[in-house]
């Protein structure tokens, strides 16, 4: 038909292609085959006179989801710039050398020639794609694209240095793409393009990649994310090091990016970079956000504060290890005075703290205990908002702790409730976050029982009747929780706890909290 036809036929181009293409990713060979036919002989007509249009329909082939299609379009890229070299060496201009005679010879002369009449935005931006099918996770792929670069380029590390930003763009919209083999083949083309010309082009990628941050598009910067962490597994430590001053706030902005996509794809190169040069990602980073959630007095300034905490739960759930993160982050959220803001993002915070957080468990609830009462010991105050913001986060916090924490938790209350010192705020807030802990935790405290009903039988004897009321709440709390066989071992020692209160209060006959009318 194409033959038949002639010029006619490129009116119909953009109505044939979806057909051709169909036939390429037929399940039949024979259909393939047909169909390949067909689009060499469309490329062989007029892929001199039609070279703009007919690039731009195989370079969306290079990208099909179907393998049969990204070789056919490598194939039928061969052949177009092929017919373009015999065209050029056909129309030589006086004194240009021949281009070539068979497609393994090309020259340099003749690389500038199909090169120059392509333009260079064509040219980047054709040779970027068939770079990353040199790198498609199928073999056949790969070795078809190589063949058809190793016919139109003639040293690789020049081209790669001049086609560098579109190439790393396309390997960026490749990462962020939807594709599971279209992200495969864009990390293996990044890793390749690292390790192959590290020393000359990691320099140039990298700046390349930091500007990619301020596009409008979360999808750009989502591959930013994920280009730089294939950076940094391919790069040398020296090279991820020269470049702290640009990686930090690179990953830095990432974090506290306005899409939960781009900040998840930050705390992966968080990963990366943490694996790379160890606690110094934490100490360049994780201080510096910390630092941010200060800083929230304006309605824009929450905003950018609240997407630093998730930026920091990106890092908590990047690594393992949090004890730096933990260091640097606990101090700022637990400081005088204790903000609302910060009280918001411990409690949204702890359940990623991990098991390092059992060394500070006691440093949080002594300071959450303290901000929830203000009051004297002789009376309970009204609750202003800002302590029932505190009792929130704290109850908040009392459930979502590991098994790790239970004896810091558990210990730092008791004690609190015995202390001589503790206000009658502190002892009720004490009683009621034990009953909390124990009705909605999943954590085993059965070996701590002993030590809590001693707090809780003090609050019996309390000059308070909410305090005793408090400590039979909690302590009824325990009694439904623990079997009937485990509370019955208790009695010789709750005994002997009873008799020490009645002693030590000598001018008592009967314990208060055993005589309350609803106890």
């Amino acid at each position: 038909l194409p033959r038949a036809v002639q010029d006619d036929y490129v009116r119909y181009i953009d109505q044939l292609h979806p057909c051709i293409f169909g036939g390429l990713a037929d399940k039949e060979e024979t259909v393939r085959s047909v169909a390949l036919h067909a689009a060499k002989v469309m490329v062989f007509m007029f892929g001199r006179s039609h070279t703009t249009l007919l690039l731009d329909l195989l370079g969306d082939g290079l990208f099909d989801k179907d393998w049969h299609v990204r070789e056919s379009s490598v194939t039928l890229v061969g052949d177009l710039l092929r017919g373009l070299i015999q065209a050029l060496d056909g129309n030589a201009l006086p004194g240009l050398p021949s281009v070539v005679s068979v497609l393994d010879d090309i020259t340099d002369e003749g690389e500038r020639a199909i090169f120059n009449f392509l333009g260079d935005e064509r040219r980047n931006a054709i040779l970027s794609a068939l770079y990353l099918c040199r790198a498609d996770t199928v073999p056949s792929v790969r070795q078809t694209a190589w063949m058809v670069w190793k016919s139109v380029v003639v040293n690789t590390p020049k081209m790669l240095r001049l086609i560098l930003p579109k190439l790393i763009s396309t390997i960026i919209l490749s990462l962020s793409s939807g594709s599971e083999e279209r992200q495969a083949s864009a990390r293996r083309a990044c890793g390749e393009l690292v390790k192959g010309t590290g020393d000359v082009l990691v320099p140039l990628i990298i700046p390349i990649l930091q500007k990619g941050l301020n596009s409008d598009s979360g999808d750009m910067r989502t591959g930013v994310c994920y280009g730089l962490s294939e950076v940094m597994s391919a790069a040398r430590k020296t090279h991820v090091t020269e470049f702290m001053t640009e990686l930090v706030p690179a990953v830095k902005i990432a974090l506290c990016d306005p899409l939960q996509r781009v900040r998840s794809a930050a705390g992966e190169t968080f990963q990366m970079l943490s694996r790379t040069i160890g606690p110094r990602a934490v100490d360049e980073i994780v201080p510096a956000l910390a630092s941010e959630l200060d800083d929230a007095e304006s309605e824009e300034d929450l905003e950018r504060a609240e997407r630093v905490v998730e930026g920091i739960r990106e890092v908590l759930n990047a690594t393992s290890n949090s004890i730096g993160i933990l260091h640097h982050l606990i101090p700022q959220l637990i400081s005088e005075p204790l903000s609302e803001f910060h009280m918001d993002a411990l409690a949204s915070l702890a359940p990623v703290f991990g098991k390092d957080l059992s060394r500070h468990v006691v440093p949080i609830m002594k300071r959450l205990i303290h901000g929830i009462s203000h009051g004297d010991d002789d009376e309970k105050h009204e609750e202003t908002d800002r302590e029932s913001k505190i009792r929130s986060c704290a109850f908040k916090f009392v459930l979502v702790i590991d098994q790790e924490c239970v004896h810091p938790l558990l210990s730092t209350l008791t004690e609190t409730i015995l202390s001589r010192a503790s206000t009658l705020n502190n002892r009720i807030s004490c009683a009621e976050l034990i009953a909390e802990f124990c009705s909605g935790t999943q954590c085993q405290f059965e070996e701590h029982v002993p030590m809590v009903l001693q707090a809780l039988l003090q609050l019996f004897a309390d000059d308070s009747e909410e305090a005793q009321m408090a400590g039979w709440k909690a302590f009824g709390v325990i009694a439904k929780i623990i079997p009937i066989h485990t509370m019955a071992s208790h009695v010789t020692f709750v005994r002997s706890c009873i008799a020490g209160i009645i002693s030590n209060k000598k001018q008592l006959s009967t314990v208060p909290g055993f005589c309350l009318k609803k106890g």
